[in-house]
């Protein structure tokens, strides 16, 4: 799997951190197919929101966020059509969070939930 690719996987999938408020980006996102074939065990960083942090996606389904502030949980994700979910055990109440990846500038990506992330 090249760089540009394992960089875009991770991005995808740690956005959705605490998001419950969409922002629109204006490119087009990535498709189902497009983040299937970069999921991988990835650490991704991201930032918005007032919010800032890493996230750990393995291949299992699960998922370790740590926020800059010290807080942390661990949950699950998976892929929803060309949507990638989340459920944290603390966060959000337990509750399911689903967010679009749109490209960005260099190897960043925004997400529908107005985060910008990137592959560490």
């Amino acid at each position: 799997m090249s760089k540009s690719k394992r960089i875009a996987s991770t991005a995808i999938l740690v956005a959705s951190v605490l998001a419950v408020m969409p922002a629109y980006a204006v490119e087009q996102p990535l498709t189902g197919e497009e983040l299937q074939a970069m999921v991988t065990d990835v650490d991704v960083e991201f930032s918005g929101r007032g919010l800032s942090g890493v996230t750990s996606y393995r291949l299992d389904g699960t998922a370790t966020t740590k926020l800059t502030i010290g807080l942390s949980d661990n949950g699950n994700w998976w892929l929803d059509g060309d949507q990638v979910c989340t459920r944290w055990e603390r966060f959000r109440r337990g509750e399911a969070s689903c967010f679009t990846v749109h490209p960005s500038e260099g190897n960043t990506y925004q997400t529908s939930h107005g985060f910008t992330i990137r592959a560490l």
